[in-house]
C-alpha cells in the first residue's frame, strides 16, 4: 500500500490538474479515471499518504470534514465497480502543511456512512466525475 502511494505521488507530480475542493484538497488523476484520488496540494507535489486512493468518484467538504466515495480494487488489482466504500477525513489546523497526518475514517458501507453523516452532520457528496 505504501509503495503504491509513493508511486502515485511520483506520477501525480504537481497538482495543477484535477479539481480543487477546498483549501489544499484536490481530486486528481494521472490520465485515467481509475487513478482518481484525493490529495493535498503542496504547490509542487500532491501529498496523498494515508488518504483513500483510487478510484474516487465522489467528494464533498465543509469546514470540519472532507468526505469521499470510491470503488475499491478487487483481488486482481482492477477496479470493483460493484462495491462502494465511503470515508471522511477530519480537517484540522495545519492540513496545508506537508507533515500533517490525516485522520481518515472508513471504509464504511453506504448504510454505515449514512449513520455517520447523521451523527456527525457530515457534508454531502457534491463533486462527481460528470461535474468536472
Amino acid at each position: 500500500m505504501r509503495r503504491a502511494t509513493i508511486a502515485l505521488l511520483l506520477l501525480l507530480g504537481a497538482c495543477s490538474d484535477g479539481v480543487a475542493l477546498d483549501g489544499p484538497w484536490r481530486l486528481v488523476e494521472t490520465d485515467i479515471a481509475e487513478d482518481r484520488t484525493l490529495c493535498r496540494d503542496m504547490g509542487d507535489i500532491c501529498v496523498g499518504d494515508q488518504l483513500p486512493g483510487p478510484m474516487v468518484y465522489g467528494a464533498g467538504w465543509d469546514k470540519s470534514y472532507v468526505v469521499l466515495v470510491r470503488h475499491p480494487t478487487n483481488d486482481s488489482g482492477g477496479v470493483d465497480y460493484v462495491r462502494s466504500e465511503y470515508f471522511y477525513v477530519v480537517r484540522t489546523a495545519g492540513e496545508a502543511e506537508p507533515t500533517w497526518r490525516a485522520q481518515v475514517h472508513g471504509p464504511f458501507t453506504e448504510q454505515q456512512f449514512k449513520r455517520e453523516t447523521e451523527r456527525l452532520r457530515l457534508p454531502p457528496l457534491t463533486v462527481w466525475p460528470d461535474s468536472w
